[in-house]
């Protein structure tokens, strides 16, 4: 039986980082806490911490409750792209961290950690305020990654407004997070980690190749386009959480979807490209 420690048994080794992690810089780092326990959150398969190893340099520890295949490859394949700007160095590190009784050390995924919101919650405010120059300047910082990954053919597989942290400096800058889906063609073939109702991904995409962001990339490129019109389309947060204010109803559909149809009207190039990529990923 391939058993992985629980959140709990984390907690439990974390507390003690001299003794769980097998890296140095981690061991003698310090693990976030709250009410002295280390502070931890989780999500399908993963749980995660944060580990401050120095002045400089905060890690997001990501633990697994299950195995995981893959991970290796991709994560080997994102760091040799590095440096990017749109990229937060991330490493696997295949026995990583010891937990309690068990015999063997397990896997861990660091990434370092990004300070700035969410491109959801940056959005909504951004919307709801009817700031249209920051709309703008978000609308340029989508462009700017999306060329950047092109360039080194990279595909993130999960580009999920909340896997998008949005920092401030003389403009706007977007860095990524969880690779876990990420593919390069050194990775050779491998199928997608990201369940059948992911975010802008067709329900019948299942192998990962170097259009597999395509969709993705249109569908954010007509909502920023009409959100910079009518930012009042972004104000609900509950929008985000699936296909980025259009939802799988609205492809499904689109004569019948309100933000379809308006897009439709502000832009057609947009709207074409949206459905024309739906269409062929569900073939």
């Amino acid at each position: 039986m391939n058993k992985y420690p629980s959140l709990v048994e984390y907690r439990r080794a974390i507390a003690s980082p001299k003794t769980a992690f097998v890296e140095d810089f981690l061991a003698k780092g310090e693990v976030r806490r709250t009410n002295g326990m280390p502070q931890m959150s989780s999500g399908g398969f993963a749980c995660l911490a944060k580990i401050v190893a120095d002045a400089e340099n905060t890690w997001v520890v990501r633990m697994f409750t299950k195995p995981q295949t893959d991970l290796e490859v991709r994560y080997k394949a994102l760091a040799d792209q590095l440096p990017r700007k749109c990229l937060l160095e991330a490493y696997f590190m295949e026995s990583g961290i010891r937990v309690g009784d068990y015999e063997k050390s397990f896997p861990l995924v660091i990434i370092k950690f990004a300070e700035g919101p969410t491109l959801r919650s940056f959005l909504v405010n951004a919307c709801r305020n009817e700031d249209k120059k920051a709309i703008s300047s978000l609308r340029d910082s989508f462009v700017a990654m999306k060329t950047e990954l092109k360039l080194c053919q990279l595909v993130h597989g999960d580009l999920s407004p909340d896997n998008i942290i949005v920092q401030k400096g003389s403009s706007y800058q977007f860095k990524l997070v969880d690779y876990d889906n990420c593919w390069h063609p050194s990775c050779g073939p491998l199928d997608s980690n990201v369940g059948l109702n992911a975010l802008q991904v067709s329900s019948k995409s299942v192998k990962i190749d170097s259009s597999f962001d395509d969709f993705s990339f249109a569908v954010y490129a007509g909502v920023l386009n009409l959100l910079t019109i009518e930012p009042n389309w972004g104000i609900d947060d509950d929008l985000y959480e699936q296909q980025f204010l259009i939802s799988l109803a609205d492809l499904n559909s689109p004569e019948s979807s309100q933000i379809l149809s308006r897009m439709k009207l502000q832009s057609s190039k947009s709207y074409a490209e949206i459905m024309d990529r739906y269409r062929s990923n569900k073939h």
